[in-house]
């Protein structure tokens, strides 16, 4: 973990594993009030390619997806 601020902030490193290389890359999740509600802004920064890039919003999308469901 990098920063922890409670209630609005998280900020770790992720580390991705593939045949070719190891990569460190950095997860920021903010929380912020809107209308009553929580907003979750997920920032993943420092991949390693455009393909990454995808592979990771594909899966990030499913967890937040997944914690929609869960919450409701």
């Amino acid at each position: 973990y990098v920063n922890l601020r409670p209630y609005d902030q998280l900020i770790f490193t992720w580390k991705w594993e593939s045949d070719e290389q190891t990569v460190d890359s950095l997860v920021t999740i903010d929380l912020r009030e809107a209308d009553g509600k929580t907003e979750i802004v997920l920032t993943h920064e420092k991949l390693a390619s455009a393909e990454s890039v995808d592979l990771h919003s594909e899966g990030w999308l499913g967890c937040l997806a997944q914690l929609e469901l869960y919450l409701n």
